[in-house]
């Protein structure tokens, strides 16, 4: 781990110092510069996106993107061993799998418009016919 992350305390979450006070860990915590949490992030990202947009979605649906997210990662990194020959439990992998497909399924696979303004070239084209080409001329026989 870098120098620079935060020291996470192991042990059973309890802060020792303060009589049995619980400390929760969130993926704050951890240190953003490493390949797990970059495609967590950009996971995160594109599941949003196929939504329609981070600000379209409710707090329930945000906490499964991010379940879908970490999960995908983990499912990655399973891949990766078992393409490089390394040891993984099949189980776990097979289990991920399935809960992500899952969550997935509840928040829905299809991608969602988040924009219903169409862009000007759109607006043109379906003014002026589709077979014309940005400059005008006709699309046929190029």
């Amino acid at each position: 781990m870098p120098h620079e992350a935060p020291k996470i305390e192991e042990g059973n979450g309890h802060d020792s110092g303060t009589g049995g006070k619980v400390r929760l860990l969130t993926l704050a915590h951890l240190d953003g510069r490493t390949a797990s949490a970059k495609l967590v992030r950009d996971l995160i990202a594109a599941f949003e996106s196929d939504l329609g947009g981070s600000s379209r979605l409710t707090e329930g649906v945000r906490q499964l993107v991010q379940r879908a997210a970490v999960l995908g990662a983990f499912i990655e990194d399973c891949e990766t061993r078992w393409i490089s020959g390394r040891e993984f439990e099949t189980a776990q992998y097979l289990a991920a799998i399935n809960v992500q497909r899952r969550v997935l399924a509840t928040i829905g696979l299809e991608r969602r418009a988040g924009d219903v303004v169409p862009c000007l070239a759109d607006y043109l084209a379906s003014k002026h016919g589709d077979n014309l080409s940005p400059a005008g001329t006709s699309s046929e026989g190029r």
